[in-house]
């Protein structure tokens, strides 16, 4: 059994669970329930987790009748972290993929996802695929990442921080085992997703990309999201348990525009001090600030 690969051993029912945490937003999750429903691979269960929502969204998902859906309720909300580490509790796949309840999948995702990994032995489960995803926003769409991790050449906090690559929640697909392995940190408020994939990686667990733009994650409703109710607290926090995966660098980059920017968009112009922060870390940062407002002020 230990050399039978995934391709050659595909009896096993569901063969994904797919876990959507929610928070109200009833008519953005009725369409991420449906793009999972109507996947080319349909051996699927979808675990809803309601996280204490003040909707009835029981309720209103009682019309779908399919015998691949679940339904979890947490009477208190928890916070996306907790209703994703419930939903893992509940599966009962193979493999395990996240969506958010704001973002959905074209058809083929879960297919070419698991075309990626087919020739891997049933016994390896030290493996994650991400899924490159169309940035959906009000100003039109993005793709993103623009390429893959190397794990030979890149640093992962640098390719996410300083680079700006996403292995966003809504498109990663493991081994159950492996998220059992490594839960999301339910005291984080923020950067749940880069703090478990900074200590995947962290264990060498292999990170493989699909390059098929076959999530898209919304991006177009600022009110409601954790990540856009901007306080600096969050971040600060995940910098000091995360901090020994950072270079001075990638913590630069954090405090000048994770945090000093940030602040000024919303007119908090207490985020100079962070800003001052970054560039007493990292000089370099100094130039790159000056040159950034330089071509502002020429265009």
């Amino acid at each position: 059994m230990t050399n039978t690969t995934i391709a050659e051993h595909p009896d096993f029912a569901p063969l994904v669970s797919v876990v959507i945490p929610c928070f109200n937003r009833i008519v953005k999750l009725r369409r991420a329930i449906e793009s999972v429903l109507h996947q080319t691979e349909s051996s699927v269960e979808v675990i809803i987790v309601d996280d204490g929502s003040t909707e009835d969204v029981q309720g209103a998902l009682a019309s779908i009748q399919d015998s691949r859906f679940r339904f979890v309720r947490l009477e208190e909300n928890g916070g996306a972290a907790k209703a994703r580490n419930r939903g893992m509790a509940e599966a009962r796949g193979r493999f395990l993929a996240l969506l958010d309840s704001d973002d959905w999948w074209l058809p083929q995702k879960l297919e070419m996802q698991l075309k990626i990994v087919a020739d891997r032995p049933v016994s390896d489960t030290n493996w994650l695929v991400y899924n490159k995803i169309v940035v959906r926003t009000l100003w039109g769409d993005f793709p993103n990442p623009l390429r893959g991790f190397d794990p030979d050449r890149d640093d992962l906090a640098y390719y996410f921080v300083v680079e700006r690559n996403y292995m966003q929640t809504s498109g990663l697909l493991g081994p159950l085992a492996l998220f059992k392995k490594y839960p999301f940190d339910e005291h984080l408020k923020r950067h749940q997703d880069f703090d478990l994939l900074l200590r995947m990686r962290a264990d060498n667990v292999r990170l493989l990309y699909c390059a098929d733009e076959n999530v898209i994650y919304d991006d177009t409703e600022y009110e409601g999201r954790i990540s856009k109710a901007f306080r600096p607290g969050p971040t600060l926090d995940w910098m000091r348990k995360a901090s020994r995966f950072m270079s001075r660098h990638v913590r630069s980059e954090l405090y000048v525009y994770y945090l000093g920017v940030k602040m000024f968009r919303h007119g908090q112009y207490s985020g100079a001090f962070y800003i001052a922060v970054g560039v007493l870390l990292y000089p370099p940062m100094f130039i790159e600030l000056c040159s950034k407002i330089s071509s502002k002020l020429r265009s």
